[in-house]
């Protein structure tokens, strides 16, 4: 993802524009908010509307329109691109469901914060040895999950110089069992019982 000339200058109060209409019934769209949301959770943004602030922490906010790093720009924008593609909205006056609090607690233990992406694959079954998942691109010296064989890996965000983020799954359709940064020096796919996507 580029840097583009006008995401330069967003600033918070753009980022965080409240879009309101659909509730949280669609897990896509509710995923992008809560990955805008938590961008702009890092860099210190006070939420006032009900959803931002129970699914974030203002115990610890600086600002109510801060501005962010040109980098955390573009992707905002790009997720604000991808909202409006698939026509998004999301109530912030609503409280959270499962899932967007769900989903809000796996970004608090990661160093960098996944995007969606709409296209979906996965490894059903793994078969292959032990695998290291990360709390971010680069970081292997912090593990936050062990893949293991029997196991299945869900590859739905945008991949990060290389590496990709995974959730493992007991079995297809199963609630979570972990998730996390994989390296791009392992292979999951050679060592999978069926592909899928």
């Amino acid at each position: 993802m580029g840097v583009r000339g006008c995401a330069l200058a967003m600033s918070a109060a753009a980022a965080l524009a409240p879009v309101k209409g659909q509730a949280q019934g669609d897990p896509y769209c509710v995923a992008l908010w809560v990955t805008r949301n938590a961008i702009m959770d890092r860099v210190g943004h006070c939420f006032s509307t009900p959803l931002g602030a129970a699914l974030f922490d203002n115990s610890d906010c600086t600002v109510m329109q801060g501005r962010v790093s040109p980098a955390d720009a573009a992707v905002l924008f790009d997720i604000q691109a991808m909202e409006d593609s698939a026509g998004c909205r999301v109530d912030s006056g609503a409280a959270p469901d499962a899932f967007a609090e769900a989903l809000a607690a796996r970004f608090r233990e990661l160093l960098t914060i996944p995007v969606p992406n709409p296209h979906e694959s996965a490894c059903i079954g793994y078969t292959g040895p032990p695998l290291r998942l990360y709390r971010g691109p680069g970081a292997e010296g912090d593990v936050l999950f062990t893949l293991v064989a029997g196991q299945s890996v869900h590859y739905s965000h945008m991949p990060v110089d290389g590496w990709e983020y995974v959730t493992i799954h007991a079995e297809p359709g199963q609630a979570l069992v972990g998730h996390g940064w994989q390296s791009p020096e392992d292979a999951v796919f050679p060592n999978c019982t069926m592909a899928a996507g």
